[in-house]
């Protein structure tokens, strides 16, 4: 190799090969730690977004219950004062008989 670089070191230039690898294995492996980190990190939103949903799903629930519980309430006041009036409406039938 010295006939065609004379000035050439084959030291420095194995020395540099190396550094270059030794750089090349390093980003490769920053790169597969970022992929590591990126994955966690969905995995993580994934999760928030699955809780968020389950909370809107439990809220919704809770509103319907409610609504149907005030719903079941104003039927039975419904109720109440329908049979309230046909007892007074009874007791005026029976003075008018009696």
């Amino acid at each position: 190799m010295s006939w065609l670089l004379p000035n050439a070191d084959p030291a420095a230039a194995q020395r540099r090969l190396d550094a270059a690898v030794s750089g090349a294995l390093n980003a490769s492996e920053e790169t597969a730690r970022a992929a590591r980190d990126l994955r966690a990190s969905t995995d993580r939103t994934r999760e928030s977004a699955r809780q968020i949903e389950e909370g809107s799903r439990r809220r919704i629930q809770a509103q319907e219950t409610r609504r149907q519980a005030r719903a079941a309430t104003a039927a039975e006041d419904r109720m109440m004062d329908y049979f309230e009036r046909l007892r007074a409406e009874t007791g005026r039938a029976r003075k008018g008989n009696a």
